[in-house]
């Protein structure tokens, strides 16, 4: 691969993600969903500090309602950016245009009503399957429901390539992380950055880079070699394995980094690394030698098996 990690012009900036705040998620989540207590910390904090960039979906379980009553409890809700994502079409839905815009309308209407938000930051369709009705999105932000769409991609980099190259959104959300790198071309190209908002998931691959080795369920024992590789790395250059993992991804040209937090001292770890900014160039050159193949099946969460199968 090509060193696109030098001379970057700005860091991304922190999004906050939110899954956690609707439903237990993460493999190394252990505490379950936050008491919204601890939301609310989190979100004051968070606009405290500068942070107000929000990733939200209709599918996330009570979400967006959290949200929105926290950010009217904290009268901040005309200072953030809220990017959500339309509820995915059931297979028999899909069929149907007519039935889909139905859908696709409800979804937005009670994302709007649950943020208590009347202009969304940006749309994002859940699947790439349902862009196929990216008019119907297009549309919505013509009447003035949303200042951008976009699609949340899965981990096929030619698909992506192709809607940055169709113009017909406005922004991606696309998995990459040090053990996942078939996106690497696409966030380290700074003529992508130009022309889409990319935001990027699954930095910690939920959760197995905030993890000890000896920690990682057997049913992923694969990722282990690769695992203490970067373990290693991390630790010889005074780092965490988390801290390691955040900043490679400071290094590429994307316009922003989703993290969830289950608890206001997670959130303020994440910022502490996010403040501390990207990589030096000798460090990200030993990464760029770190070569290890990986069966794409391993970096795939959809694809891991259950621990039943172990």
């Amino acid at each position: 691969m090509e060193d696109n990690f030098n001379n970057i012009k700005s860091s991304p900036k922190m999004m906050i993600g939110t899954v956690q705040f609707g439903i237990p998620y993460g493999i190394a989540n252990n505490q379950g969903q936050p008491s919204n207590e601890e939301v609310m910390a989190i979100m004051k904090h968070a606009h405290e500090s500068g942070v107000d960039e929000y990733d939200t979906a209709a599918a996330y379980g009570e979400s967006e309602k959290r949200l929105g009553y926290n950010f009217k409890e904290l009268g901040i809700t005309k200072n953030v950016s809220v990017y959500t994502k339309i509820k995915p079409l059931r297979a028999e839905i899909s069929k149907s245009p007519k039935e889909s815009e139905k859908a696709i309308i409800h979804s937005l209407e009670q994302s709007l009503r649950d943020l208590k938000i009347e202009c969304l930051k940006g749309v994002l369709f859940h699947r790439e399957e349902d862009a196929i009705y990216l008019d119907i999105l297009q549309r919505q932000k013509d009447l003035g429901k949303c200042e951008a769409i976009g699609i949340s991609c899965g981990h096929h980099s030619h698909s992506v390539k192709e809607w940055i190259k169709q113009g017909l959104v406005d922004a991606l959300q696309i998995p990459a992380n040090i053990m996942d790198k078939r996106h690497f071309e696409i966030i380290y190209s700074k003529e992508n950055q130009n022309k889409i908002m990319i935001f990027l998931r699954s930095i910690f691959l939920q959760g197995i880079l905030t993890m000890k080795n000896s920690n990682i369920p057997v049913v992923l024992k694969k990722l282990k070699p690769l695992h203490l590789k970067y373990s290693t790395l991390a630790h010889q250059t005074g780092m965490s394995l988390k801290e390691f993992a955040l900043r490679v991804m400071m290094n590429s040209c994307v316009r922003s980094i989703i993290l969830g937090n289950d608890s206001l001292k997670q959130f303020k770890e994440n910022l502490a690394f996010i403040e501390k900014g990207p990589l030096p160039n000798d460090i990200m050159d030993q990464i760029n030698e770190c070569d290890y193949e990986v069966d794409p099946k391993w970096v795939t969460p959809s694809l891991w098996p259950s621990s039943d199968e172990a």
